[in-house]
């Protein structure tokens, strides 16, 4: 795709001779790890910046290079355990086969029946991937806290939001700008769930419908007719845009969708997805009174009845504190001014002290 744009990348591609063949998994990895080899090899990298990629790190190890990478609040949980809930996963784990060892680097189950031999080395794996020189952290201290007890704390570094701009097309802003204007002064919801969540929203979005809110999302939801004009559905919406002129916004609370309720001071209700690196952000949002948690309907069969409490309280005008919310904005905007790339960088270079692995 750049190479058609123009854009000058090396002429290595990753999915080559890849398949998603789950059966022959080690080779397909062992695939992805010669392709890496070979573009380290080509462009001897000084750091690597990485997002939760599971073979990088051993990309760095064997070339002894610094790896700076992102860590979200899922990979230092600072929530209470008696808030924690013992089935959830990270959600990079959901939905993979029990089968395959890369579901347990984030969760270990008690009732795991694997070799000992292999647990180990799923545990020294987890410590590889959390161990990168720097951390960069997409968010703000007062919702992704980190804990009292974490070490060299001065290796984490504070980005703020790291979203891309919209860049719709023009026949896009039309249609969407023909909804707001023909739904006037109703109250309007977005709904979305992210690109990778899978769970359905349907239940929530029907709901909102009957109630008489205009709804625009990027859930596909059949059989609404009878709601004509009130629902306006894009897989690919303009998040600042939409945000901006919207009353409330329900969402899954994944790291990029969560600071657009805050950038654009608005009402906040999050739905669980089983997921505890999301459900911590939402409960902390909660404590900080900007936001109501509705839990996963895997977790509570009335998690219906409980969003629709919350859309009571929202009703009522007692959803959010606007006060704590600004406060969150300013936050953000000030962290990301003072975000320094080039020293998140140098502390990653400033030692080469990086485990070497031969061949």
């Amino acid at each position: 795709m750049f190479i058609k744009q123009g854009v000058n990348v090396l002429p290595i591609d990753y999915f080559e001779h890849v398949t998603n063949d789950v059966a022959d998994m080690q080779t397909q990895i062992f695939k992805l790890l010669a392709k890496e080899a070979n573009a380290v090899e080509t462009f001897s990298p000084d750091v690597i910046i990485e997002d939760s990629s599971t073979i990088t790190y051993m990309t760095c190890l064997k070339f002894g290079i610094p790896r700076i990478s992102m860590h979200r609040t899922g990979f230092f949980r600072s929530i209470p355990d008696e808030l924690r809930n013992a089935h959830h996963v990270h959600s990079l784990e959901k939905g993979k086969s029990v089968n395959l060892p890369e579901h347990l680097i984030f969760t270990i189950r008690e009732e795991t029946n694997l070799p000992k031999t292999q647990l180990e080395m799923i545990t020294t794996a987890r410590k590889m991937i959390l161990n990168s020189k720097s951390k960069l952290i997409p968010g703000i201290p007062s919702i992704e806290v980190l804990p009292e007890t974490i070490a060299e704390r001065e290796s984490f570094f504070y980005t703020g939001p790291l979203n891309l701009q919209d860049n719709s097309s023009k026949a896009l802003l039309a249609e969407l700008d023909s909804f707001f204007s023909a739904n006037g002064n109703n109250k309007k919801v977005f709904v979305s769930m992210g690109l990778i969540e899978q769970q359905p929203a349907t239940p929530v979005i029907q709901l909102l419908l009957r109630k008489g809110y205009c709804v625009i999302s990027t859930i596909r939801v059949n059989n609404i007719s009878d709601y004509g004009s009130r629902f306006f559905y894009n897989p690919f919406l303009p998040l600042d845009y939409v945000c901006s002129r919207v009353d409330l916004i329900v969402h899954h609370c994944g790291s990029g969708i969560y600071h657009y309720p805050i950038m654009h001071r608005k009402p906040t209700i999050t739905i669980g997805t089983q997921c505890y690196d999301r459900e911590d952000v939402a409960l902390r949002l909660e404590q900080l009174e900007v936001s109501r948690h509705t839990p996963s309907p895997g977790d509570d069969i009335h998690y219906l009845e409980i969003f629709e409490a919350c859309l009571d309280t929202f009703e009522n005008g007692q959803l959010c504190n606007m006060e704590i919310l600004g406060k969150l904005r300013d936050e953000i905007l000030n962290t990301m001014s003072n975000f320094n790339a080039e020293q998140a960088i140098n502390y990653a270079l400033k030692s080469k002290t990086v485990d070497y692995i031969k061949n």
